[in-house]
C-alpha cells in the first residue's frame, strides 16, 4: 500500500501537470479516501476549486484568479450526458425558437437533480425513463422540452416554430428514437411529438406513440398553430 505522503505527492505532480480540467478521487490508482484528503489539501492552497463532494476543478490561472469551468463541460462532469439536455428558455434558444437567453441555464436531469450548483437551474425529469434507455441528445432533449414548455417559451409565431422543428426532426435527430423515449414523457408532450411527426412526414413513428386519452389534452395538443393543420 502506498504511504499517504508519496500519494499526496503523486497527487499534486499529476494536478500540476494535468492542465485544466476536473479532478475525482477515482483518477488515481490509491486508496480514495486518501486521494480526497490530498485533493482537499490541494483546494485549501487555492491548487484546485471544489465542485462538490468528490469532484474538483483545476482551471488556467488569470489575473483574476483561477478560470472557471465551462458551464456544458460542469453539467456533464455532474450528471453525465445520458438522456440530459437543455430545458425551458435554454431548450428554446438551442432550437432557434427564441432570442431571449435565460438568466441561467436550464438543464432537464432524467435522475434526482444535484444541488450546491450555483448559476444553473437543474429541473426533475427522473420520471422521463426513456430519454436515458434510448440515449438521447441534448439536442434530441430539448425538442422534448419544448413541446412541454410551449406557451412559455416559444417566442416565434407557432407556424414558424413549427416549421423550425419540422426542419430538426428531419436533418438533426434520430426520430426513430425520439419516438421510442416519448412512450415515457407525459401526455401533452406524446400528444404534440405525435402531431408533430405527422407534420415532418413520419407517420408510422407517429402512430407508434400511445395517444392521450383525455380529449382535453389532445385539446390542448391542437391549440399550438401549425402542428394541426
Amino acid at each position: 500500500m502506498k504511504s499517504n505522503v508519496k500519494v499526496a505527492t503523486q497527487v499534486r505532480q499529476a494536478v500540476f501537470d494535468g492542465g485544466a480540467r476536473f479532478w475525482r478521487p477515482e483518477d488515481f490508482e490509491a486508496n480514495p479516501l486518501t486521494v480526497d484528503r490530498a485533493l482537499s489539501r490541494l483546494e485549501g492552497d487555492r491548487v484546485l476549486r471544489r465542485i462538490r463532494r468528490g469532484l474538483y476543478w483545476r482551471g488556467v490561472e488569470t489575473a483574476l484568479g483561477m478560470a472557471p469551468p465551462d458551464r456544458s463541460e460542469l453539467v456533464e462532469a455532474v450528471v453525465g450526458r445520458r438522456g440530459v439536455g437543455p430545458a425551458g428558455a435554454s431548450a428554446a434558444l438551442q432550437l432557434g425558437l427564441t432570442t431571449q437567453f435565460p438568466r441561467q441555464p436550464e438543464i432537464a436531469v432524467p435522475a434526482r437533480p444535484p444541488s450546491g450548483l450555483a448559476g444553473i437551474t437543474f429541473r426533475n425529469r427522473a420520471s422521463r425513463t426513456g430519454r436515458v434507455s434510448e440515449d438521447l441528445t441534448a439536442l434530441e432533449v430539448a425538442v422534448l422540452e419544448v413541446l412541454e414548455d410551449w406557451d412559455d417559451v416559444v417566442e416565434l409565431p407557432d407556424r414558424d416554430a413549427v416549421a423550425e422543428l419540422v426542419d430538426v426532426l428531419r436533418k438533426r435527430v434520430d426520430v426513430a428514437r425520439l419516438a421510442r423515449a416519448a412512450v415515457s414523457e407525459r401526455p401533452l408532450v406524446r400528444e404534440r411529438l405525435r402531431m408533430l411527426l405527422d407534420r415532418a412526414g413520419f407517420a408510422a413513428l407517429s402512430a407508434a406513440i400511445p395517444e392521450a386519452r383525455s380529449e382535453r389534452t389532445r385539446s390542448l395538443a391542437r391549440n399550438v398553430g401549425g402542428l394541426a393543420a
